[in-house]
């Protein structure tokens, strides 16, 4: 029994170790669990901690490049930036300046090289999207207008076509510029020669580009172009008629070519043949016979072959026009040439004045403007009036040379007052005795420059403040040391006190206000130009 009662004992004593041993390590997991517990929520909070700071850092990061490549919307910045002025020293600087302002750090950085090539791959693609719309538009019209700096003659060239909006489905009429280009003279046969490289290169860009092909566009011919032209606005000039003549009469040419082209290639080789023939013989006969055709070379022989081609092709084109109803020939024949209408008003102020001095010559007994010789002439001219008190050719070439009235009176205020060299004339300050006197900013019209309109505008201000401009020539006397004017300044004092010159300036005025204001104004209320209106300034 005793055995029995000890291995109970034993029995029972290994069960209780066992079920401690259990126990420990039951407790001991319960322990590492927790610790692991305790540590996992430290462990996601600073995971959360560090997703949240990695997420707040790249968000406040703006990579100018993707892949090594800039983004587009860096390139449309940067060519904004340049259109409205900023200098492609000062781009970069500008960008990472405004990433600052939004809370951001940019990456990376824009050179001057990439700024001059974004600004070149944004001229390709606006020339890609004028080629396209002129290929889909029926007909267009071309506008310019040109002056000269250092000696180089510039161009500024703008298109006018209806172009098919792609958000609403509607077309509308938009004026597309198409850049400023050096020419080598002021001619007419060079402006026709830039305005063919101009949209020759349009055509070229388009029929060469990814584009084109990606929507199944043929080339874009030069010929194809000119005839959908149907006017031109420019100047209102002689020279600007000559070029409208001239791009006339290379619209009919095109459309002769374009007809005999499609002619061409809708007619079989027993049409043709007789055509050839023709052609040929009269290509022969043109070099003196078969004998000197066949002494020609090679390159000259495909030259004239390439004109014969070209004369069978236009001799078609003017067959198929004569074919064509009447209508129809005036649609392809339609060409509106415009001209400035601040040209029309000027050479209308010119023709009034020039009637006027004629006038004078009419109606000797009606008093003349007083002359306001220079200093030289002046010496030259006492006692001479009119052309009946020249007595010898020095005097006749003085009072050639010699101007008077109203414009001579315009010129001299706008030489006194605003003159377009900065060391002459008295500028600021007239305009800060202006201010301070007649409490009101005010700037003489520009006479001194070629502004339109600005010699009317003068004649009204110098008849309105008539008294003011006395008082500041006087003011201007006084100032002096020695208390004289200068010679400019005694013929503008004179011609203000001059009632004949008066009375001009006060019928220019009149029609300012009356016809030339209101005429220049039409073509900006109607919005019927085709052409960015110029600045009036009357």
């Amino acid at each position: 029994m005793e055995h029995l009662g000890q291995q109970a004992e034993e029995k029972q004593a290994k069960a209780l170790a066992t079920i401690n041993a259990k126990l420990a390590d039951t407790c001991k997991k319960a322990s590492m669990l927790k610790k692991r517990d305790d540590r996992a929520i430290g462990m996601l909070e600073r995971t959360i901690q560090r997703t949240k700071q990695a997420t707040l850092t790249k968000a406040k990061l703006f990579h100018l490049l993707e892949k090594g490549i800039y983004k587009e919307a860096v390139c449309d910045t940067v060519r904004y930036l340049f259109r409205v002025g900023v200098s492609g020293n000062y781009v970069n600087g500008i960008i990472h300046v405004l990433g600052k302002l939004f809370g951001m750090d940019v990456v990376g950085n824009v050179s001057c090289s990439s700024v001059a090539r974004f600004i070149l791959k944004g001229g390709i693609a606006a020339k890609i999207q004028v080629g396209y719309e002129i290929s889909e538009a029926d007909t267009f019209t071309l506008s310019g207008d040109g002056t000269s700096h250092c000696a180089i003659n510039y161009n500024s060239c703008h298109i006018s076509l209806k172009v098919d909006d792609h958000t609403t489905g509607e077309a509308s009429h938009k004026t597309r510029f198409l850049g400023i280009m050096p020419s080598l003279d002021g001619s007419s046969a060079e402006s026709i020669k830039d305005w063919e490289k101009m949209l020759g290169n349009i055509s070229d860009l388009l029929s060469c580009s990814p584009f084109a092909q990606r929507h199944h566009k043929g080339t874009l011919h030069l010929a194809g172009m000119f005839a959908k032209l149907v006017g031109v606005n420019s100047d209102h000039c002689s020279k600007e008629k000559k070029d409208a003549q001239a791009l006339k009469a290379q619209k009919e040419d095109t459309v002769h070519q374009v007809l005999g082209e499609k002619k061409f290639s809708d007619m079989d080789d027993d049409e043709l043949l007789p055509h050839f023939i023709k052609a040929r013989e009269k290509m022969v006969k043109a070099v003196g016979g078969e004998d000197a055709w066949g002494n020609l070379a090679e390159t000259e022989q495909a030259e004239r072959k390439a004109e014969m081609f070209h004369s069978i092709i236009m001799e078609l084109g003017k067959e198929s026009l004569e074919l064509m109803s009447d209508d129809e020939k005036r649609i392809l024949k339609l060409f509106i040439w415009t001209g400035c209408g601040c040209h029309k008003g000027l050479n209308t102020v010119r023709g009034g004045y020039a009637a006027m001095v004629q006038y004078y010559s009419e109606h000797g007994h009606i008093p003349r403007p007083i002359l306001l010789a220079n200093q030289d002439n002046v010496a030259v001219l006492e006692g001479v009036t009119s052309e009946d008190d020249v007595e010898n050719e020095v005097q006749a070439r003085a009072l050639e040379m010699t101007g008077s009235g109203e414009i001579k009176c315009a010129q001299l205020a706008g030489a006194v007052l605003n003159n377009k060299l900065d060391k002459k004339g008295h500028h600021d300050l007239f305009r800060w005795w202006w201010k301070k006197v007649v409490n009101k900013a005010f700037t003489f019209p520009d006479t001194s420059n070629t502004r339109f309109g600005s010699y009317c505008e003068a004649a009204i201000e110098l008849i309105v403040h008539l008294d003011r401009f006395k008082e500041f020539l006087s003011f201007i006397q006084a100032k002096k040391g020695t208390h004289r004017w200068s010679h400019m300044e005694q013929n503008l004092w004179d011609a203000l006190h001059d009632t004949p010159t008066l009375c001009e300036l006060l019928v220019l005025g009149l029609y300012a206000e009356t016809v030339g204001k209101h005429y220049s104004l039409i073509p900006k209320v109607t919005g019927r130009h085709v052409m960015p209106s110029r600045r009036v300034q009357w």
